[in-house]
């Protein structure tokens, strides 16, 4: 009796690692919405200068560019972003960005 108790808690106990493990895989990432000044943008990144004066590289690559289109230096912008761990580094990428205001360089339409 007592070897048949032990075996079903041993078997609850890998059940819930298994679940709990499997669920925080399944989770999606936190985003975070970022206001600020794009001052420098390349193909995959914006170096971006937040309203809270830090300034911060967000990368682009692989961005759906529907929700994250180009964008010009000065203008203003909000960009939603996830953090990603990249070679056990964490990285910001863009998952939508809105121009808030454009810059000096971007012609009216």
């Amino acid at each position: 009796m007592m070897r048949t108790t032990k075996l079903f808690f041993m078997a609850a106990l890998v059940v819930s690692a298994f679940t709990a493990s499997f669920l925080s895989c399944t989770q999606k990432p936190a985003t975070q919405t970022l206001k600020g000044k794009v001052i420098d943008a390349t193909m995959n990144n914006i170096m971006l200068l937040t309203e809270k004066g830090d300034t911060l590289n967000i990368s682009t690559m692989d961005a759906d560019p529907s929700k994250v289109p180009g964008v010009l230096l000065e203008d203003k912008v909000a960009i939603t972003c996830v953090t990603k761990k990249v070679n056990g580094n964490d990285v910001l990428q863009a998952v939508e960005l809105t121009v808030t205001e454009p810059g000096p360089y971007r012609t009216p339409k």
